[in-house]
């Protein structure tokens, strides 16, 4: 009887731990890595190499778009390092946060750009590539969102 009553205790508490934690498998389950498929140049492309930290916090505002969806303050921070040399930068775009094609846009050909020509002056758009984001993670907040990966670039230098 005492077996009987620690198994069923047992079988109870894997159903609670399995039944509260399958929500948040299942957004697990959603590569927020997926989502910048479009602008991750997987193609060979040699050059060197600037990696770091990419940071991206989403603050809600009381308006919306046309879309429906809601306007934004994004705010992006990026660390690259080049060598022993820690560069970071910071930046800010409002946008609706419906608009996930504009919002990677912005990083990659206007913050991420930046960033790289801070670098490397003479390193166009057409000169350098986001190679790879990593460790890709979202966060939800009630009227807040943030999302953080690691990200490489590579820049063609002369």
């Amino acid at each position: 009887m005492k077996t009987l009553k620690q198994v069923l205790i047992f079988v109870f508490l894997m159903g609670m731990i399995l039944g509260v934690g399958q929500p948040a498998l299942l957004y697990a389950s959603e590569s927020p890595q997926d989502i910048w498929n479009y602008w991750v140049d997987t193609s060979p492309f040699t050059g060197t190499k600037l990696a770091g930290p990419l940071s991206i916090y989403f603050d809600y505002l009381d308006q919306y778009c046309t879309d429906g969806s809601q306007l934004t303050n994004m705010y992006a921070t990026v660390r690259l390092s080049k060598g022993f040399d820690l560069n970071t930068f910071q930046g800010k775009q409002q946008i609706c946060i419906g608009d996930i094609t504009g919002q990677g846009n912005w990083i990659v050909d206007t913050f991420l750009n930046n960033a790289v020509k801070s670098i490397y002056p003479t390193a166009t758009r057409a000169r350098w590539r986001l190679k790879s984001i990593d460790n890709a993670q979202f966060h939800d907040q009630p009227g807040s969102r943030s999302f953080v990966a690691d990200i490489q670039i590579a820049v063609a230098v002369k």
